[in-house]
């Protein structure tokens, strides 16, 4: 049997310090990024690879030229940019921590179910030995097995030919 991820565990003084850092994180990061809806997610501009360094010529030209746009000014443009490229070093850093917690979240997962299975087994094969022990996993045993197809999960029979149908149609010709 495995053992990759459950016998390196912080303390849990040391798991509550390391959550609280990351809440502390959040609460920076919630100063200045916005939780979009499902919908604006869906309807929100996804510039091209490189369009970056296009926006920064755009903004160029549109100071060289004075273009101005009450809407759209260019300082606001560049603090966009500037934003979109200091965050893109953080989301690579927490998607790289969000990958980390889900795959050790799955192996200690498989490793407690596949512990847990074989500690069953042999529970399983003691409990005929012992009365106490079989009362006690009844409740594990029920836990773990499927339940049993309903008559109306069957499926359903044949339908029985017409009279005088001998290749099982509805009697039509």
């Amino acid at each position: 049997m495995e053992n990759k991820v459950g016998k390196n565990l912080p303390s849990d003084t040391e798991f509550a310090a390391l959550v609280k850092r990351v809440q502390d994180v959040l609460a920076e990061l919630r100063k200045f990024c916005i939780t979009l809806s499902k919908e604006e997610r869906t309807t929100r501009i996804h510039p091209a690879y490189g369009f970056e360094e296009v926006a920064e010529q755009i903004c160029d030209l549109s100071e060289r030229y004075g273009a101005t746009l009450t809407d759209a000014p260019v300082s606001e443009i560049r603090a966009d940019l500037h934003l979109v490229r200091m965050t893109a070093t953080l989301e690579t850093l927490l998607q790289a921590g969000s990958q980390l917690i889900s795959d050790t979240r799955a192996q200690a997962a498989h490793e407690y179910a596949q512990g847990a299975f074989v500690q069953y087994g042999v529970l399983s094969a003691l409990a005929p030995h012992k009365p106490e022990l079989a009362a006690a996993i009844r409740p594990v045993k029920a836990f773990l097995t499927p339940p049993r197809k309903r008559a109306a999960d069957a499926p359903a029979a044949p339908a029985t030919p017409a009279a005088g149908d001998t290749k099982g149609g509805t009697g039509s010709k």
